[in-house]
Formats: structure tokens, sequence, C-alpha cells
């Protein structure tokens, strides 16, 4: 969580205090001082980790079919960071505060180690991949999509989890088509929840070329069954708000309209 200026600015006057009250204080040691508040402000919101607090989610367990227990590791992480913050706005000087940066720091550490424990259990394990009624009964699914498995990154810590999946997307019959029928042919998805709340959503186009001349508009692109012609890259995580992601239930394939008419929730 980052702190609000205002409270950032009440912190600081009551060092201010603080230093007025030092006896035979030297330049030095008040600024080793402010140097472990601003250590403790930074280091204590764990790189914008955040309280889950404000879930539209409510309460509930954080454990997950998908993600297994990287969303209770958040939930617990952001609430002890979140409690050491506020222990530090009422530390009176500046052995309190050493303490206190030494507690957070010692929690980031226990929460790396049981992060990468995580990620090596769900490591090959498949992120559910499903279509909307509406997509395949409407006669608009041109495309396939291969299985989409976590495959976390190197360096991931509970700063940056390292959640990135890739979905391979193959046309699924041969396919002629003009560069200027190219909007007929974009991959709509959307991250979900068990209960149908929508995470995220996007589109994809697998036309890289912008020419707008009518020669280019009118040439026939030609792609053949089982053709590669996308990889789409999904973060099926925010540690913001864990509890609200525990209920990731996987990626859904949708039409243009349910796209447009999908209301992400954050």
């Amino acid at each position: 969580m980052i702190i609000p200026l205002g409270k950032i600015i009440k912190i600081i006057k009551s060092q201010i205090k603080f230093f007025k009250n030092m006896k035979n204080s030297t330049l030095v040691s008040k600024m080793l001082c402010s140097a472990v508040i601003c250590g403790l402000i930074f280091a204590g919101c764990g790189g914008g980790s955040g309280s889950s607090s404000g879930s539209k989610s409510g309460g509930g367990s954080s454990k997950s079919a998908v993600l297994g227990s990287i969303p209770a590791i958040y939930k617990d992480f952001n609430a002890k960071m979140v409690a050491l913050e506020e222990k530090g706005k009422t530390a009176k000087d500046m052995d309190a505060l050493v303490k206190l940066r030494a507690e957070g720091n010692a929690l980031v550490k226990k929460a790396d180690e049981a992060l990468l424990a995580e990620l090596k259990k769900i490591e090959g394990k498949e992120v559910p991949v499903s279509f909307s009624k509406a997509l395949t009964d409407g006669g608009n699914l041109f495309y396939n999509v291969g299985q989409v498995k976590f495959n976390p990154g190197e360096g991931s810590s509970i700063k940056s989890p390292g959640l990135e999946v890739i979905a391979d997307v193959t046309v699924r019959k041969n396919l002629n088509i003009t560069y200027k029928e190219r909007d007929n042919y974009i991959v709509y998805h959307r991250l979900v929840t068990t209960d149908g709340i929508t995470l995220e959503k996007g589109s994809s186009s697998f036309f890289k070329k912008s020419k707008s001349t009518d020669a280019y508009n009118n040439t026939v692109l030609s792609y053949t069954e089982g053709e590669s012609i996308l990889d789409i890259h999904f973060y099926p995580f925010d540690k913001h708000n864990p509890e609200l992601w525990a209920k990731f239930a996987g990626i859904e394939f949708i039409t243009k309209e349910e796209y447009d008419a999908a209301q992400v929730v954050k």
C-alpha cells in the first residue's frame, strides 16, 4: 500500500518533533533516522503490494483452485505489512524504526520463500480455457487455442510474482481473407472468476501491418489449418487484490459484443 501524502507529512512532522527533543544529536544521526523512516515507508509497502481490505470480493478464503495458495500468501503478507506501517507511525525513536525495518525485511524474505515454493507447485499446471456459447454457436470461431500452462519466470518475488502465461492461437481451418476484412478476425478474451466476474479483458489481432492503400486492402492473405497466428500473453493475478483473484477460474474467449459489454471489476 502506498501511504498517502497527507499521512507521510504527518509522520515527518512527528519525527521533526522527535528531532527537536533529541539531545546532542548530530546532522548525521538525524539523516540516518530520516533514511530509516523513508526505508520503512517504501519497504513496508512491499513494492506496492497494497492492502486487500478494499476487495470487492468480500471475505472468505484466499485458497484458489487455479492459483493455489498464492492469493493467501499475498493476503497474509499485505495485512502484516499494513500492521507494520501502522507501528511505524507511532515509533518514538530511531532504534524502534530500525527494528521495524528489520521486521519488514524478515516478512519480505519469508513471503518470497513461500511464494517461490508455491510457484514450483503450479509450474506446468494448465490454466482452464473456454469459449463462450455465443462464440461457438455464432459461427465466428475461426481459431483454436492450445494448452495454456503456468511457467513462472526467473527472478519471481513477492514484489513481482512472475505469473505470465502464453496462449498459442492457431487457425482452425484454411483461411483466405483480405486485409480490409481484418476487423472481422480479432480474438477477444477475458479473465473470469468462478462466478462470472470479469477480472481483465482484451483483444488481439494477428495483422501486424497498417498499410491502407486500396491495392493492399484487397490483397488476399492465406493461412493454413493449424498455422500459429498469435501468442497472447496473460498475467492472471493482481497482488493488490488477492481475495478477488483467489476466485480466478480461467480464460474465456468471447465475441466482440460480449467484449464490449463486459465490465471489469478491480
